[in-house]
């Protein structure tokens, strides 16, 4: 790993003054220690050389240390068109040591390519209570696409794939019969025809969903919490390590219209383990800005009436109630604790 007190960047997609680049493809950073990810934004610019101005897009940083600029899906880069990324000082990982000012230059294609495809449904780490023929994928449009296909594997990597289908339309409802309590991985890429070649866009993102909601209560809205640091309630149980969550640790900013939280366990837990555990291991608490735990809520659609018939709406900001499940991947040794809110 080398010496850890120097941060710096050990390898970027494209290289730099590399040429012939893709103007939707993701621009990649990968660092030699981990970045504390709020000091992402604003530190990652990619700039147009031509017009001076900040390309649109979205910037993500993930587990394996590779920070990514994603170009806005509806309108990429441009053209034949010179750009730099730049990473400003005001990067630092989690040791607290600053970056030191780096940048490097790209040129893209001439002609432009095509989109890249968003996903619409099933979003990722959707719980699809339906028959697993009735499952009806949907993506966004592309403009010059003639055709889409996607792709459902039971595999992260699409080695192996469940079906494949190749179609015109931006919605398919499947005739392919998937397993219950399986967690399957799709993504879908637009397709262009000239001539008899076909020209493809790169990959949607890769999105995770799960037919059928597990038969295993977790924990109820009304159970009493108990602190694992205090309650013994007699686990003989093995350590397992968390290897991701959504949303990531640090991040803010998250919509309260978000519907699923989760946490990916290292490793298949024993379903012993997990109903001994709960309620008693799990909880989400919040906490306001303002350091009460009960605030007014002011919310329309929710109304409580008084004694005094005052309207009062109040919000508990403490614990989230909401219904946990469990999903074991046994192919990948992974264990997916999946939480579904009422409201944040």
């Amino acid at each position: 790993m080398g010496d850890i007190s120097i941060f710096k960047v050990t390898r970027t997609m494209p290289l730099a003054n590399a040429t012939n680049i893709s103007l939707y493809d993701d621009i990649q950073i990968v660092f030699n220690t981990d970045v504390n990810p709020k000091t992402l934004v604003n530190g990652i610019l990619v700039i147009n050389k031509k017009t001076g101005q900040l390309a649109p897009g979205t910037l993500s940083y993930n587990a394996n240390r590779v920070a990514s600029f994603r170009p806005d899906a509806s309108i990429g880069l441009s053209p034949s068109t010179d750009y730099d990324v730049i990473l400003k000082n005001n990067i630092i990982n989690i040791l607290g040591v600053a970056l030191k000012t780096f940048s490097f230059s790209f040129h893209t294609k001439a002609v432009g390519d095509l989109a890249t495809p968003l996903i619409v449904y099933p979003n990722n780490m959707t719980i699809l209570n339906v028959n697993p023929i009735d499952i009806e994928f949907k993506w966004s449009a592309v403009e010059n696409a003639t055709s889409y296909v996607f792709e459902v594997s039971k595999q992260e990597s699409f080695t192996t794939l469940e079906f494949t289908e190749e179609i015109s339309t931006t919605t398919y409802n499947t005739i392919h019969e998937l397993a219950s309590n399986q967690l399957y991985y799709w993504r879908v890429r637009a397709v262009r025809l000239e001539d008899t070649n076909k020209i493809y866009s790169s990959y949607s993102d890769t999105y995770i969903f799960i037919i059928a909601l597990p038969n295993l209560p977790i924990v109820q809205n009304d159970s009493i919490y108990y602190d694992p640091a205090y309650i013994d309630i007699g686990l003989d149980r093995p350590s397992f390590d968390v290897l991701e969550s959504f949303p990531q640790m640090g991040f803010s900013n998250v919509s309260v219209n978000l519907n699923t939280i989760y946490f990916v366990i290292d490793g298949v837990m024993p379903e012993s383990i997990l109903l001994k555990a709960m309620p008693e291991f799990w909880v989400i608490k919040g906490s306001h800005v303002s350091g009460y735990d009960v605030l007014p809520d002011y919310d329309p659609t929710e109304t409580v009436s008084t004694a005094a018939n005052n309207i009062v709406n109040r919000v508990n900001h403490g614990r989230l109630n909401g219904t946990w499940s469990i999903v074991t991947d046994e192919i990948k040794n992974k264990t997916y604790i999946v939480f579904n809110p009422n409201k944040l």
